[in-house]
């Protein structure tokens, strides 16, 4: 199952599968329950929403 990352933290979601031809990722972490998920594209958006306050 690959997972995406909403904005502003509103969860995680299950992606669509693809063939591993089609992934654009160098990299691919297996998680498991209660572990801590961020997308690091977008890891300062909460600084910037809560800034603009």
């Amino acid at each position: 199952m690959n997972l995406g990352v909403k904005w502003y933290a509103e969860g995680v979601f299950a992606r669509e599968l693809q063939p591993d031809a089609d992934m654009k990722a160098t990299s691919l972490y297996q998680v498991r329950e209660g572990q801590f998920i961020y997308n690091r594209m977008f890891a300062t958006e909460g600084r910037r929403k809560a800034h603009h306050r």
